[in-house]
């Protein structure tokens, strides 16, 4: 437990940059949804009654996802990690009684780093609050804050984030008194490179990060 947090009003820029995720996110997911909707109708299945072996077929080749949807997760991340460095921010100049230069939010692998990020990037933050810090880095076991530095440094860096149709079915086969009966229930969803569902990852990372807010700040 934190002994020594925040008045929320001094984290109202942080929270607000935090809003602006989860709208982003909600935005997203409308046109995802709708992209999904327009792949997964475009699956067929059928069923050769004498080998009962099902084929799959498609209407139409499929289309990957609207690269719109790669700059939204952009602004997202960059959003998410934003709240993050102005608390880093705040709790400098709540620590130290004075504004700091260059502060910013550590993520990194090890714990050498991490002491070389404390004298660049943690300038007047408190004792208290830097072992805080240190309990999210990655190297501790914290690994959503891996994953928001790993979705933010190609965006920022050298590209979007590259995105897939993940697709997947239920065919179920049921006897009858006339012989047999299909029912098949297609499944499209966008996910990263690494087969993670966009949606799901990006609500994860959000909640992660209006709980660090949280933990920091008090009524």
């Amino acid at each position: 437990m934190i002994n020594t947090r925040i008045p929320r009003g001094s984290l109202e820029d942080a929270f607000l940059r935090c809003e602006r995720a989860s709208l982003l996110i909600d935005e997203l997911a409308k046109l995802l949804e709708d992209y999904e909707l327009q792949e997964k109708g475009h699956v067929f299945a059928e069923l050769d009654h004498e080998t009962k072996i099902a084929k799959l077929g498609f209407s139409q080749p499929a289309t990957p996802p609207p690269k719109i949807a790669s700059a939204i997760i952009g602004e997202i991340i960059y959003n998410l990690r934003a709240t993050l460095d102005y608390l880093v921010f705040i709790l400098a100049l709540m620590d130290s009684k004075q504004p700091q230069q260059q502060t910013q939010f550590p993520i990194v692998a090890n714990r050498k780093d991490f002491s070389g990020q404390v004298k660049r990037h943690l300038k007047g933050v408190s004792p208290e609050h830097i072992t805080e810090i240190e309990k999210l880095q990655p190297f501790v076991g914290c690994t959503w804050t891996g994953d928001l530095r790993d979705l933010s440094n190609p965006d920022k860096h050298r590209h979007l984030a590259t995105l897939a149709g993940m697709g997947s079915y239920v065919f179920r086969i049921k006897r009858t008194k006339e012989g047999f009966e299909t029912e098949f229930e297609p499944s499209v969803v966008v996910a990263f490179d690494d087969q993670r569902p966009v949606i799901e990852t990006l609500r994860h990372l959000h909640d992660e990060v209006l709980g660090v807010l949280n933990r920091f700040s008090t009524e």
